[in-house]
């Protein structure tokens, strides 16, 4: 077990177990009919996709009633009508899966960190009047050298021949990139490397520069930081049974890449997670958060909308 979610794990079981708050978890990823859950303290209340599930917990459906349940853990319970059952989470004293499971319940509900916060506020406050957006890196790491950027022009005319300006936070670093044609580039292997020891932020703007995007964050991760990676990686697959195409698999390094700020490898994780599970409501709010994280505000629309759409069908 490596050393830094190792760290966080603890720290997190520490703070809870100080402030006697409860982790959830599971979630509902179907609910259909009267289902209710009575809490370890013997109330009761109506279930909907979003109530948080609780060691402890017993679900009920009624006659009509249906559910599927998924633990953080990857472990999918379904009932059919009047069924009960109680909820048993395996105890985890590895302290790096329990880092994972808050890290999902966070990403589930909408919990941010502070930083994930402020990328967020950067993106609402310029949203009123911006034409053309810089998507991708934002508020993120990257783990290629030659990372490729990629915008979006708002304008009801797009243009077709851009400037990316790429400047360092903390040297005289600059490097611009001429693009015609397309709406993403990869920075060129000719181009002076980009360091892990320094923070960068790019801007892209038309050929004439009268209209220019919001500068947006960037780093390249550590190698340290990317070997212990590695090493969680095979210890998820060890959790996983050796099978990366379930999931349980895309749960767990949807959650681990976004713990290490990687936040297009999270991304992907979530989307062949919608992949495999389309209706799946809370994988599509797992999208929203993290779009929101990284201040791609359009995107975190369009899919808190296909949540909405699964858990509120059109009437017909």
């Amino acid at each position: 077990m490596k050393i830094k979610l190792t760290v966080i794990g603890f720290v997190l079981c520490f703070v809870l177990g100080q402030s006697a708050v409860a982790q959830d978890v599971a979630f509902f990823s179907v609910v259909k009919g009267k289902v209710t859950v009575t809490d370890a303290k013997g109330k009761s209340k109506k279930a909907d996709m979003k109530t948080k599930i609780y060691e402890g917990d017993k679900i009920a459906t009624g006659a009509d009633g249906s559910v599927t349940i998924m633990f953080y853990s990857g472990k999918e319970v379904v009932l059919g009508n009047n069924k009960t059952y109680s909820v048993k989470s395996k105890q985890e004293d590895n302290s790096f899966l329990s880092g994972l499971y808050s890290s999902l319940s966070g990403m589930l509900w909408g919990e941010s960190s502070g930083k994930s916060v402020a990328g967020a506020t950067r993106a609402w406050a310029g949203d009123a009047n911006r034409m053309i957006t810089a998507i991708y890196p934002s508020e993120t790491k990257v783990i290629e050298n030659e990372p490729v950027f990629k915008w979006v022009d708002h304008r009801k005319n797009p243009g077709n021949n851009y400037t990316i300006l790429i400047k360092s936070e903390t040297t005289d670093f600059k490097y611009e990139m001429n693009i015609s044609g397309v709406r993403e580039a990869v920075y060129p292997k000719t181009a002076p490397k980009l360091k892990q020891s320094e923070r960068y932020k790019w801007t892209v703007k038309d050929a004439q520069g009268t209209e220019i995007s919001p500068a947006v964050e960037f780093s390249l991760i550590a190698n340290e930081d990317k070997e212990v990676m590695e090493d969680d990686l095979k210890e998820i697959l060890k959790v996983c049974k050796g099978d990366n195409t379930n999931p349980q698999w895309y749960l767990l390094t949807a959650a681990l890449y976004r713990d290490y700020g990687l936040m297009k490898q999270a991304e992907n994780s979530i989307l062949a997670l919608i992949a495999l599970k389309p209706n799946m409501a809370q994988a599509h709010i797992m999208l929203a958060t993290l779009y929101k994280e990284t201040g791609r505000l359009e995107e975190a629309k369009i899919a808190e909308e296909s949540a909405r759409k699964i858990t509120e069908p059109e009437k017909k």
